[in-house]
């Protein structure tokens, strides 16, 4: 398979999660969702290497809570591989399952998407999933774990995918907040990856900053570099 064919397929498989743009710096999703009312605004800008191939890709996207447990969220993706450029959208949400009392406590959700793709002057539906999502303290921080069934228009495939990552409660900086954290995901259809990641709390519970790199296991070799931030209100 050609290089740009593998960087094209590998970027996609990396904003499947687009409409929330999963637990930013994170590609695992967290249990947490926001209060009714409560919104947030959040931008990513990924690079992707593969094969001596390099693809980038920036999303927008938009999340609120709405009560009943939930939030929902619609997402916008531009990207550009071997010089050809895409467009992408989703929208999507979560929806709390169950959840213990008190800090740390574990919690479960089921996150979910539908996305589409711009084919010439027509968005046609690419893509839509559904993630069970569990989080629960440990140590200083919080485990994540998703287990996912994705389902791709082209190529007609079925996808299970799983991430586990750990998330640090951050420590104090100057006034700031870092947090680092780290993870591991992949799917049946292809290698594994590590991702080791970093958010900066610049004004608590209102304004963040990340970034995170990470690599692929095995055959590719992939390499992939984030930077994006987070505005609450």
């Amino acid at each position: 398979m050609p290089p740009q064919t593998r960087l094209a397929i590998a970027l996609g498989a990396l904003t499947l999660t687009l409409p929330s743009l999963a637990g930013r710096p994170l590609q695992t999703e967290d249990a947490g969702l926001l209060d009714r009312g409560a919104c947030e605004i959040e931008g990513v800008q990924q690079r992707l290497r593969v094969q001596g191939e390099t693809g980038t890709e920036n999303g927008l996207a938009a999340n609120c809570g709405i009560g009943f447990n939930s939030q929902v969220g619609l997402g916008l993706a531009w990207a550009r591989t071997a010089g050809e450029r895409s467009r992408s959208a989703g929208i999507g949400g979560k929806t709390g399952l169950w959840a213990g009392e008190g800090d740390g406590a574990p919690a479960l959700a089921l996150a979910w998407g539908v996305g589409a793709a711009r084919d010439g002057s027509h968005w046609r539906r690419s893509d839509h999933f559904a993630t069970l999502v569990a989080s629960v303290g440990a140590g200083p921080g919080t485990l994540h774990l998703n287990l996912g069934h994705v389902r791709e228009r082209e190529p007609r495939r079925t996808i299970t995918t799983w991430n586990l990552a750990w998330e640090h409660d951050g420590y104090a900086i100057g006034g700031l907040t870092l947090a680092p954290m780290g993870e591991v995901f992949g799917d049946d259809r292809g290698d594994r990856w590590w991702n080791l990641a970093a958010r900066l709390t610049l004004v608590p519970e209102r304004a963040f900053f990340d970034v995170s790199y990470g690599r692929q296991t095995e055959a590719e070799k992939a390499r992939l570099v984030t930077a994006g931030f987070k505005l609450t209100f």
